[in-house]
């Protein structure tokens, strides 16, 4: 659930960038350049950047954690470490980024080619991006009011053109155990698939 307090409301339309790990290797704020809506964080020197994308309660120590707010769970308040509003866009700059992780996010927003135009701008060539989002088949898809979207597997297929290489493509019932999950897979199996998981791979413009 998510928590607003005075810390956490965004201002103007949700589009001020907040940023709470002010590394050393962090430049925040240095230009204006995404939509005239977000200033750009710039990290420097760091050796693999990471992405965790609408994070929400899933906090990732490795990664760095972009979500609208604070979230509540039974661990306590979860703050992420920029609080953004990706509808959008991504707070960073072009080529700067080797992998992004979207576990369960893409459903939620608004406009998805955009956002998946937005991990492409700030991937490095070569740098991959990982989505996990319901299948259509799966009642979880439809039982949240705030998901706007229903995928199948044709999803990865309207992304790719954007300038990827599918590296893995995964249509899958979670509940299976792995072993026969992974004999399962890329199958139209009996049992409804709940989940749709491919990673992808920025190509060379070139």
């Amino acid at each position: 659930m998510m928590v607003r307090s005075e810390q956490a409301i965004l201002q103007e339309k949700n589009i001020d960038v907040k940023v709470n790990r002010l590394l050393d290797s962090v430049d925040t704020l240095s230009s204006t350049n995404i939509d005239n809506n977000y200033s750009v964080i710039s990290y420097r020197g760091v050796n693999e950047l990471k992405l965790n994308l609408g994070c929400g309660t899933k906090y990732l120590n490795d990664f760095i954690n972009i979500d609208l707010g604070l979230f509540n769970d039974n661990k306590g308040i979860i703050e992420p470490d920029i609080i953004c509003d990706l509808e959008y866009g991504i707070p960073l700059d072009n080529e700067s980024v080797d992998y992004i992780l979207v576990d369960n996010v893409i459903e939620h927003l608004s406009d998805v080619y955009f956002f998946c135009e937005e991990c492409h701008r700030v991937l490095k060539v070569g740098g991959h991006l990982r989505v996990i989002t319901p299948h259509y088949r799966y009642h979880s898809s439809w039982h949240n009011i705030d998901h706007k979207h229903h995928f199948g597997e044709n999803l990865v297929d309207e992304i790719v053109p954007l300038g990827f290489h599918v590296i893995q493509n995964r249509v899958y019932n979670k509940f299976i155990p792995i072993k026969p999950r992974r004999f399962f897979a890329g199958w139209y199996f009996p049992c409804v698939p709940t989940t749709i998981d491919f990673t992808l791979k920025k190509q060379d413009k070139n």
